[in-house]
């Protein structure tokens, strides 16, 4: 439904492989949570955004 209102789907919470590759298979167009990133502080962002980030993008293929 959201989609043929031309509205962007963002999945919020998804802890685990199967919660995404629902999400997936529903046309999600976007997640967050803790299977991309714990919570963390401003003062770690930056390095995590530089290290980890671009291995998690990788290895979850974000791109739904």
């Amino acid at each position: 439904m959201a989609h043929r209102l031309h509205l962007h789907i963002v999945a919020e919470g998804v802890e685990q492989e199967e919660q995404l590759e629902l999400l997936r298979k529903q046309g999600c167009d976007e997640i967050q949570g803790h299977l991309l990133t714990p919570p963390i502080n401003p003062e770690e962002l930056w390095t995590y955004i530089t290290t980890t980030y671009n291995k998690a993008a990788f290895r979850y293929s974000i791109s739904l």
